[in-house]
């Protein structure tokens, strides 16, 4: 983990200070065997935090056609100082999208990439029961049109 000072600076109305910006930034290095843009896409979400902690989606690898991409569904219990990986597979896709909802559920999509040629939504749902476990899978038949995310 790294610790990146900041200036502190405070923001004053009429003399009086209501806000203070923050010190320091902690960042936290998730995987050392990825690959560029691995996480970049500006359509989707890729990072949801719940009552249970923060969750993020990625590629880890792929293969050159893109028809093989290693995905991860990851975890941290404790504010993203550790990052553990709650589930993983190999797909045709770009970085799934996620969202949770108000019983801690969590919401992973993807889509076929990079052909698009079936326009299915492949979603996956875990239960905050048992830790996430297994997802529950879902298609959602030509649904997909390249960028699609969720609410």
């Amino acid at each position: 983990m790294k610790i990146f000072p900041l200036f502190a600076l405070s923001a004053f109305f009429c003399g009086q200070q209501i806000f203070a910006a923050p010190l320091a930034i902690e960042t936290t290095l998730v995987d050392t065997d990825t690959f560029h843009g691995a996480t970049f896409q500006s359509h989707n979400q890729k990072v949801v935090s719940n009552k249970r902690g923060i969750f993020m989606t990625r590629l880890r690898s792929r293969n050159e056609a893109y028809t093989a991409q290693q995905w991860r569904l990851s975890w941290s219990r404790d504010g993203g100082r550790t990052v553990k990986t709650l589930y993983e597979a190999t797909d045709a896709t770009s970085p799934p999208v996620i969202e949770t909802d108000s019983a801690d559920n969590n919401y992973v999509a993807r889509t076929d990439w990079p052909d698009l040629k079936n326009l299915n939504i492949y979603l996956s749902r875990f239960l905050s029961a048992g830790d996430c476990g297994e997802p529950h899978r879902t298609l959602i038949g030509e649904g997909a049109a390249g960028k699609h995310s969720m609410m």
